[in-house]
């Protein structure tokens, strides 16, 4: 079975909900069973969430990580001078 296959059949099997916020978007990916830990992702500059989550394939990669873990990623600045809303 290929890497890629095998990696989109795990991040299927994790429930992926996007919320629409006031203070923009919020990902959460909970896997099978709950999570164990929390983990929160924030992007980097020059970047939007939305854009981090398809582009860096980022349920993919949590999924691949083998951690039992609740991932919250929220939108964050995407350049200096942007005010943090979380």
């Amino acid at each position: 079975m290929g890497s890629t296959l095998l990696l989109l059949m795990l991040a299927a099997t994790s429930e992926h909900t996007r919320l629409s916020t006031e203070r923009g978007p919020v990902h959460v990916l909970v896997p099978p069973g709950g999570g164990t830990v929390t983990v929160v992702y924030v992007h980097g500059y020059w970047n939007r969430l939305d854009d981090a989550w398809s582009g860096h394939r980022l349920a993919e990669q949590f999924a691949a990580s083998g951690v039992d873990a609740v991932f919250i990623a929220p939108e964050a600045p995407s350049k200096p001078g942007e005010a943090v809303v979380w």
